[in-house]
């Protein structure tokens, strides 16, 4: 009988802490908000596209980088309300073959950089709900952030122009400097922050606890400025780590749905313009690949993402607009038009990233 029992007792310390061990590797895998809490990160929107229009190569890049300086003013049946005040922003518009254009709001102030009214947004704050799984519920605040920036750029934009505002162009439509870094102003709206936090941070699972090698499905809808809504089941799978840090993998799981739409957007009738504009030049382009993938770093004892990454690849291909066509002569007839689109939004603790590590080329 002793040595039953003390093979018993054998036994349980040999499973206990196996037990243990296992349970301690699914815990942790939500975050840890509670009023008071203050962090730092990097939201980084990295726009690459190339088109070609019969032949002729036009690259683009757009990049946004925004510090946000947030505070968890509190936190009500499992949902936190975060105060996010933009502390810096850094943006660049490269035109390939014609060069590029930087901004640092950090650097010394130049009155004549095509940039300079991104400094309205310094200083501002918006406001985001969130669950501890990282779902974001609500973005407010930040269209009246972009709004002020939109009005301050056409205020610079009269001036220089002799009251003519931002012409009859569009943003974006030909090489007016002030037009090409308005495309920046997209980023700073409540639905386009609402979407690029909510897939960097709506990564953990429902039941806030996982092990190496589970995986789980959500639901995701983005919707990017400038090219549309893209509807699909995101798969998430644990990959391991080290120590708290657990490392996260995702890409679509099933066929990506995409509808050319192009979100509410300002109410300015140049911005409008603009946006109808890109839709007749898509809307016959057929999608040819639709790619969407991610990976997260997370650390599981202070419940913090520490880099979440997501990147984007669409390739479209179709015929060119009628007027474009037109233009070419008979050449433009069967002429072809493709783009291809790659975006990568970028979701750093700026207290925790190696050195040059930040998202994009910054």
């Amino acid at each position: 009988m002793l040595r039953t029992a003390s093979l018993a007792l054998a036994l349980v310390g040999l499973v206990a802490p196996s037990a243990l061990a296992q349970t301690a590797e699914r815990a942790g895998l939500g975050l840890q908000l509670k009023a008071g809490d203050q962090l730092r990160y990097k939201l980084t929107w990295a726009l690459d596209q190339k088109m070609n229009l019969g032949g002729q190569e036009m690259p683009q890049a757009l990049e946004v980088e925004c510090a946000l300086d947030q505070r968890v003013k509190g936190v009500d049946a499992g949902v936190a309300t975060i105060e996010a005040t933009i502390a810096g922003v850094r943006a660049r518009v490269g035109l390939g073959p014609f060069g590029e254009m930087d901004y640092d709001s950090t650097a010394a102030h130049d009155e004549s950089s095509p940039f300079a009214w991104i400094r309205e947004a310094i200083g501002k704050s918006f406001e985001i709900k969130m669950k501890t799984t990282g779902q974001v519920v609500e973005v407010t605040g930040a269209d009246a952030i972009r709004d002020r920036m939109m009005a301050t750029l056409e205020e610079k934009a009269a001036k220089q122009q002799g009251g003519g505002g931002m012409g009859g162009m569009g943003m974006g439509m030909g090489m007016d400097p002030a037009m090409l870094t308005a495309q920046a102003v997209v980023v700073f709206a409540d639905e386009a922050m609402k979407t690029a936090l909510d897939v960097l941070n709506h990564v953990l699972p429902e039941e806030g606890a996982a092990k190496e090698g589970d995986t789980w499905d959500r639901p995701i809808a983005e919707t990017i400025p400038s090219l549309g809504t893209l509807s699909f089941t995101g798969r998430f799978t644990h990959r391991g780590g080290a120590g708290s840090a657990v490392r996260l993998a995702w890409q679509a799981a099933d066929e990506i749905q995409m509808r050319r739409d192009q979100g509410r957007g300002s109410d300015d009738p140049r911005e409008q313009m603009a946006r109808e504009m890109q839709r007749q030049m898509t809307e016959k382009l057929e999608v040819k690949r639709k790619e969407v993938s991610g990976r997260v770093s997370f650390d599981a004892a202070a419940g913090r993402i520490i880099d979440s990454e997501a990147v984007h690849r669409i390739d479209m291909e179709g015929p060119l607009p009628p007027m474009i066509a037109g233009m070419m002569g008979p050449e433009g007839k069967n002429a072809k038009m493709k783009q291809d689109v790659v975006l990568t939004l970028r979701y750093v603790r700026a207290d925790s990233a190696p050195a040059g590590q930040g998202g994009g080329r910054f």
